[in-house]
C-alpha cells in the first residue's frame, strides 16, 4: 500500500460509524468518494441496529449511512483468521477483544486497512494496518 488513500478500501469500525451519525470530528469526511469503497463489518452492523431505544429517524439515519457501505458477513476465511487471531493474542483482558477479533479478522482477511478511534485496540494486533481517522482525514 502506498497510502491510506490509495487502499482497496477502508473497513470502518463502529466507534467510527456513530462518530459519522454523530458528527464528531469531521467525521462525515470519510464519505467523500477518494476513500471508497467504505466497508463494515456486519458485527458493526448488527451493534448500531440493535442499540436499544434508537427513534425512527436514528433508525432512519444509521440504514442511510449504511447504505453507502458495503456491509462484509463473515466467510470461511475470515472465520479462520477470527480463530487465528483470538488464539494468538489470547491473553487480551479487555472486554471487547471477542468483538474486536472478529472486525480485526475481517480487516485481514480482505486485506483493509481498518479505520477505527480505538487504537489501543487493535495497536497490537502485527497482521492488519490500523488507522486513526485524522490519518486519512489529514
Amino acid at each position: 500500500m502506498t497510502g491510506p488513500r490509495r487502499a482497496r478500501g477502508h473497513l470502518l469500525d463502529t466507534d467510527v460509524l456513530i462518530g459519522i451519525l454523530k458528527r464528531w470530528h469531521g467525521l462525515q469526511g470519510l464519505l467523500d468518494p477518494g476513500f471508497r469503497p467504505l466497508y463494515c463489518a456486519s458485527l458493526s452492523r448488527r451493534e448500531l441496529l440493535q442499540k436499544q431505544g434508537l427513534s425512527a429517524s436514528e433508525r432512519w439515519a444509521i440504514h442511510r449511512l449504511l447504505s453507502d457501505l458495503r456491509i462484509l458477513y463473515p466467510d470461511p476465511v475470515i472465520l479462520d483468521r477470527f480463530d487465528r487471531l483470538r488464539s494468538k493474542y489470547a491473553g487480551r483482558t479487555q472486554p471487547t477483544w471477542q468483538s474486536d477479533a472478529l472486525v480485526a479478522a475481517t480487516a485481514w482477511a480482505k486485506d483493509f486497512p481498518l479505520v477505527t478511534l480505538n487504537l489501543g485496540h487493535f495497536s497490537f494486533v502485527e497482521e492488519i494496518v490500523v488507522l486513526s481517522p485524522s490519518d486519512l482525514l489529514g
